[in-house]
């Protein structure tokens, strides 16, 4: 299950964690789907989390479709150390979630007009994600069209 989260990040300097008293404690927080979606780059979500000298565990994989209030990952830190993760990875997983949930519903319409088409996408990303975007889009059942010209 979970083992104690030690380390430099314990005694890291948090200003909430301080009003709060919460100093050298432990706590544990937990994603989960507001909506239906499609997860995607919950695994890297999770590794900053990790990064940060949480415990995790891993419920759904990249490219699970989830109903609402199926829980992400759960981790379990000081509070010095969700606090200082928790924020990065939800927005890391959040915003590719929404990429991969458009891929699928986009694929799934597709698929409705001819059963074997294939969902192709720009290589247009926004600068230095584009390895996001091919993780997102195949968690989604999409496919990248190409990463770049030489492709």
């Amino acid at each position: 299950m979970f083992g104690p989260a030690v380390g430099i990040l314990d005694r890291a300097h948090d200003l909430t964690v301080e009003a709060m008293g919460l100093q050298g404690r432990t706590g544990e927080t937990t994603f989960a789907a507001r909506d239906p979606m499609v997860l995607a780059l919950v695994e890297d979500a999770t590794a900053l989390i990790e990064l940060a000298g949480a415990q995790t565990k891993l419920h759904p994989v990249s490219g699970a479709a989830l109903v609402e209030g199926d829980p992400v990952p759960t981790a379990r830190a000081s509070f010095a150390a969700l606090m200082l993760s928790w924020k990065t990875a939800q927005t890391l997983n959040e915003f590719w979630s929404g990429v991969a949930s458009a891929a699928r519903e986009t694929v799934e319409v597709a698929q409705q007009v001819s059963p074997h088409i294939v969902a192709a996408c720009t290589r247009k990303t926004t600068p230095r994600t584009p390895a996001f975007v091919v993780l997102a889009l195949k968690g989604g059942r999409g496919n990248p069209h190409r990463l770049r010209l030489s492709s």
